[in-house]
């Protein structure tokens, strides 16, 4: 999706599926992907960390990079996260 603009048709459909699908995802790896992927494009993700808080509470195992990711994605906004589309006016990195 690289040099897609981040309000092209493709972008927003594909923001809904991942939207629908999280919404009764299971899996904290997925769910913190999915929590990432929104954030980056400005889809508000606070339903989502909620849905992770509770997931990770449920479980009490975990690998080390399910821990990393949803970290990642509970910090979203919070930290620097280096997953942030930039405004289609600034230019490409």
């Amino acid at each position: 999706l690289r040099g897609l603009s981040p309000r092209s048709p493709l972008i927003a459909a594909s923001l809904e599926w991942v939207q629908r699908q999280a919404a009764t995802c299971a899996a904290p790896w997925s769910l913190s992907w999915a929590i990432l992927c929104c954030f980056a494009y400005g889809v508000d993700t606070q339903n989502l960390k909620a849905q992770l808080t509770d997931l990770t509470v449920k479980q009490s195992q975990y690998s080390c990079v399910e821990i990393a990711a949803a970290l990642l994605a509970l910090e979203a906004g919070q930290i620097v996260v280096p997953f942030v589309m930039p405004d289609e006016e600034s230019e490409d990195v």
